[in-house]
């Protein structure tokens, strides 16, 4: 197919291509699908068929002229982008011009491009790497939390008040704006730390077996349930049974028992071992983090593409509504807070964008962009893991082109990031040890 083809760069992530379809190839088009019209078009007082060609064009023109103008405009585009190595990031926005009345086909079509993108100042970071020592009391939470995992339930029946303390066994009823939720029955409620709201807790305190009490709870805006959000619920409670917890000694036969361990001070000295590795993981993942920001603040000057962020944004949004899927709820008013969480993570898209353009900037200035097939097996290997997966699915998954073209990308920036942090200047500071982080799977 001949066309003319001129391309104008409107700035770092938009081009514009101007084509001109020469009118004999126009013409040649039109006749082909006349010709083609002609063999089925029906039309009263006509036998199929014999429908003379001035007819056809007076019934048919318009419509048949814009089916010859889309199909040239497709076919010249296609060809066009693949001639000018331009690889649109969105669909065209195409314009026609007015007919000059010499028979061409004369358009623009303005497409989104990856900008042409140079990393700069990402050698020589200097990066502070925040390692917390493990402290006493963090090996002493450890332990009370294997405690905890390993406690006895003595039912109490010298009382029939519930005090603070106790383990309660609950039946309640939640009521949001007067419409109940499904009920809870039998759940086991420590209270006064029990992960239930205080005021949950704080009503439970003397009530008698048997006996409704209530608690009204504010739940905040923010919260992670969005139905609970920013909501007051009603909570009708009726403790059933009262237990003792009744916690293991922490000795020798406690180590032997949990952990395999001959005597207390080894089970001890395992336990700060894992600590200062899962502490020392901690603090090279904060050092990535810092080499983020340091890339994202040093490059604030990319022009980024829209639609990149826009998909960006909606990957984000999609995340949260497979979390709530996951967790089997669905907001009723999604329509007022899908916009609340475009506004929440619209600049956290722009940055995740902004990084990715700088990292594929330095894997190609680095030489880092050759990622081969093994690699990519080995990841999704990696990613699909214990999962539950039918063989053929996750062979299925593994060789689908847009999962390979995605990991593929993925370890690319990887290998840009552990690029940039080795040549980093990093310097190890102490930091305050929280003992609320301590993980339980230690």
């Amino acid at each position: 197919m001949s066309y003319e083809v001129h391309v104008e760069e409107l700035d770092a992530v938009r081009r514009r291509l101007k084509i001109t379809v020469p009118a004999r190839e126009v013409q040649e088009e039109i006749e082909g699908a006349v010709r083609e019209l002609a063999r089925s078009a029906k039309v009263p007082g006509f036998r199929p068929g014999r429908v003379p060609r001035g007819v056809l064009e007076k019934r048919f023109g318009d419509r048949l002229r814009a089916d010859v103008n889309e199909k040239l405009m497709r076919s010249s585009l296609a060809e066009a982008l693949e001639k000018e190595h331009i690889a649109p990031l969105s669909p065209p926005e195409i314009l026609t011009t007015p007919d000059d009345d010499d028979g061409c086909l004369r358009y623009s079509a303005t497409v989104e491009v990856k900008p042409v993108v140079e990393a700069h100042d990402y050698h020589g970071l200097e990066l502070d790497r925040p390692l917390a020592p493990v402290e006493p009391a963090e090996i002493d939470a450890v332990l009370d939390r294997w405690r905890e995992s390993q406690a006895q339930l003595d039912p109490v029946d010298d009382r029939s008040e519930v005090q603070s303390g106790d383990v309660a066994l609950v039946d309640f009823v939640a009521r949001v704006d007067g419409r109940a939720m499904d009920p809870v029955e039998g759940r086991q409620v420590e209270v006064g730390s029990s992960g239930m709201p205080p005021e949950f807790d704080e009503a439970l305190v003397g009530a008698t077996l048997g006996t409704v009490v209530h608690a009204r709870v504010q739940y905040a805006a923010d919260h992670s349930e969005p139905r609970l959000a920013g909501r007051a619920v009603e909570f009708e409670i009726t403790p059933q049974k009262i237990f003792a917890k009744r916690l293991p000694e922490l000795d020798d036969e406690f180590a032997k028992d949990v952990g395999d361990c001959a005597s207390l001070a080894e089970l001890r000295d395992r336990v700060r071992t894992r600590l200062e590795a899962e502490a020392a993981k901690q603090a090279d993942a904060a050092v990535r983090r810092a080499a983020v920001t340091a890339l994202v603040q040093r490059h604030t000057e990319l022009v980024l593409p829209t639609s990149m962020v826009e998909r960006r944004l909606e990957g984000m949004i999609d995340d949260v509504r497979n979390e709530w899927k996951q967790r089997r709820i669905w907001p009723a008013n999604e329509s007022d807070i899908v916009p609340k969480l475009r506004e929440q993570f619209a600049e956290q898209a722009r940055d995740q964008v902004r990084l990715a353009l700088v990292l594929e900037a330095i894997s190609r200035q680095e030489g880092l962009a050759e990622v081969s097939d093994q690699e990519i097996d080995d990841a999704i290997e990696s990613m699909i893991g214990t999962a539950d997966v039918p063989a053929e699915q996750a062979q299925a998954y593994a060789r689908h082109p847009d999962v390979r073209a995605g990991v593929r990308g993925r370890l690319i920036q990887s290998k840009a990031m552990d690029h940039v942090v080795e040549r980093a200047i990093v310097t190890t500071v102490e930091k305050e040890s929280d003992i609320a982080d301590v993980r339980e799977s230690v």
